[in-house]
């Protein structure tokens, strides 16, 4: 990072990664008028970071220049708990995840996007919400896409 000071770049030392991701506060979103749009959608993460190295992708570089973890995970309790505060408080039914990917790490990742699903469906905004994520193809099996699709309250047979 770096920034102009009186016409000369200043470059900022990295800081350390926070590791515990829900130790980082919730998003300050008192200045985005939820309640005056049509279908409230908010933007969430559960997680920051990705694994993998791919040639196009600056994910991966950034995360490694801070020496620091490749891929971290919020609890599925706080992740869900942020959602139902947005839905609760601020009337918000659409989530947009914007992880850099939502089920990388493989197994770790299915689990713990499978325990926030889980929790979402038996939560009062199970059946109630909707969302989006983004996740590379070879990452998806038939039991993850089962359990994910309960977040919106849907069962679904494959």
């Amino acid at each position: 990072m770096a920034r102009l000071d009186d016409g000369a770049i200043r470059e900022n030392r990295l800081r350390k990664q926070i590791m515990r991701l829900d130790d980082i506060p919730w998003p300050d979103r008192g200045d985005i008028a939820y309640e005056r749009s049509e279908r409230p959608t908010a933007a969430i993460l559960g997680s920051r970071g990705c694994p993998w190295n791919c040639d196009f992708c600056s994910i991966r570089p950034f995360y490694e220049a801070q020496d620091g973890a490749l891929r971290r995970l919020r609890s599925p309790g706080d992740v869900v708990a942020e959602m139902r505060h947005l839905y609760h408080d601020r009337g918000v039914a659409l989530f947009l995840f914007q992880d850099d990917d939502f089920l990388a790490t493989g197994a770790r990742a299915r689990n713990w996007a499978g325990d926030v699903a889980d929790l979402i469906a038996d939560s009062d905004i199970g059946g109630k919400v909707a969302w989006k994520m983004s996740c590379r193809s070879d990452e998806l099996r038939p039991d993850i896409i089962r359990r994910l699709i309960t977040l919106s309250g849907r069962r679904c047979r494959m």
